[in-house]
């Protein structure tokens, strides 16, 4: 049985764990935008929900780095990165 997340947690998450993050002003200001976009990734969905299961998620509203496998780790940090170097930010970092 899956463990069913919401768009809206998948951002909450992802918001969590950019704290802190090299990115974190940029990607926690995408990430709203974006939520359309991340529950319709299935990896990003998929990954997610594994994680929000791991942490249980739907009842601490909580997550953390040390929630998340190395192979999550590594997607997490890649989706970041991609965030960051298409944002409007990293054009004007950039120029």
């Amino acid at each position: 049985m899956s463990y069913v997340i919401t768009g809206e947690m998948m951002v909450e998450m992802l918001n969590q764990l950019a704290q802190g993050h090299f990115y974190e002003k940029t990607v926690m200001g995408l990430t709203d935008t974006l939520a359309s976009f991340i529950s319709a990734n299935n990896q990003l969905h998929e990954l997610l929900e594994r994680c929000a299961k791991k942490s249980n998620f739907q009842n601490t509203r909580t997550i953390s780095w040390s929630d998340l496998g190395s192979d999550d780790k590594r997607i997490i940090n890649c989706f970041f990165d991609y965030l960051y170097f298409t944002s409007p930010q990293f054009l004007k970092d950039a120029g």
